[in-house]
């Protein structure tokens, strides 16, 4: 019984650390793609300032 718990709480831990490593590489991803994503942004308005009448956009 002891051992059921134990496991039980050793897997939690580990599905904890999985989620935060997931969540740093996410905020990496972000961060290190922040400028071409504010790039990208500011295109689609000039495009929608532009071409008010696009499809899609």
């Amino acid at each position: 019984m002891f051992n059921r718990i134990k496991e039980f709480f050793r897997k939690k831990s580990e599905e904890k650390k999985l989620q935060e490593q997931r969540a740093d590489e996410l905020t990496e991803f972000f961060n290190s793609h922040r400028a071409q994503i504010k790039r990208l942004d500011e295109v689609r308005k000039k495009i929608q300032k532009d071409y008010p009448f696009s499809c899609g956009l």
